[in-house]
This record gives structure tokens, C-alpha cells and sequence, in this order.
């Protein structure tokens, strides 16, 4: 039996440095990688190269879109999943690795504590969304699948 991938996201959040947003070249370096940012077609988003230690992410995206892209494929490598991946992949372990990049990049804990002090103010939800959001360095649109 496998260890859980909560636990693993858990100790990757630990080696990242513990806080939010989470640092993602600190984890990169502890783990022996390194971030390659390429100026790819719009249809690349990133690759893992276990052999090479490098993760690659296409510059041309946005800011938040890499990160996620960065701990997508951090994700891959921690569930042993690092191989061949073909572009638009939509299988297990593509949905794996996102699930897995969201419980990093916004872990539960953090997100409910968060969550719950901006919920006191009378902000409107798509503001106390974007505060999040930003807060965790992702896109709104990850904050909102987050939350639920």
C-alpha cells in the first residue's frame, strides 16, 4: 500500500517552506529540480524530465497559470507518475496531478482559516475570491473550485 497523496502534498508544503503563497522554486531546489521557463506554442503548458531534474513551463502564460503548472508536474513526480505525458491528456493521473497541485498550492487548512476572516467583512464574494486568490497565488478560478 501506497503512502497517501495527502501526506505527500503535506511534506512537499513542509519542504516548501510551510506558508502560502506556497514558494514553489524553494521546493523545486530541495527536491533536486530546477524551473526551465520556454517561450512554447500556446498549446505547451509544461513537462516534467525526471533524467534531466528540470521542470518546464511555458513563459507565455500567466503568472498563476505556471505555478499551478509548476506543482502539476511536481505532482506527477511525487505520485510516480513522471513519464511520457502527451499534450491535452485528460486521463487518471492527468486529474491526479491537479488534484494534487490544488491541495499544494491551497492547502485545506489554510484555505478555512482564510476563508472564514474574510467571511466576517461584508465583501461581496467574488471580491473575498479574489483576495484569496491572490493571498495563495492562484487564479480565481482555482479558488473558486477550491472552495467548493
Amino acid at each position: 500500500m501506497g503512502v497517501k497523496p495527502e501526506l505527500i502534498t503535506k511534506n512537499y508544503y513542509r519542504l516548501a517552506g510551510g506558508r502560502v503563497p506556497v514558494n514553489l522554486e524553494r521546493l523545486c531546489r530541495r527536491l533536486g529540480f530546477a524551473i526551465v521557463e520556454w517561450p512554447g506554442p500556446p498549446d505547451f503548458t509544461s513537462l516534467l524530465s525526471v533524467p534531466h531534474r528540470i521542470v518546464v513551463v511555458n513563459r507565455n502564460m500567466r503568472y498563476v497559470r505556471r505555478r499551478f503548472s509548476v506543482a502539476h508536474e511536481l505532482g506527477h513526480y511525487a505520485l510516480g507518475q513522471a513519464g511520457v505525458q502527451f499534450f491535452g491528456e485528460c486521463g487518471r493521473a492527468e486529474r491526479a496531478a491537479n488534484r494534487f497541485a490544488a491541495r499544494l498550492l491551497m492547502p485545506k487548512s489554510v484555505v478555512v482559516s482564510f476563508w472564514s476572516d474574510l467571511s466576517r467583512g461584508r465583501e461581496p464574494f467574488n471580491w473575498r475570491v479574489r483576495l484569496l486568490a491572490h493571498r495563495l497565488g492562484v487564479s480565481r478560478a482555482a479558488a473558486r473550485v477550491r472552495l467548493g
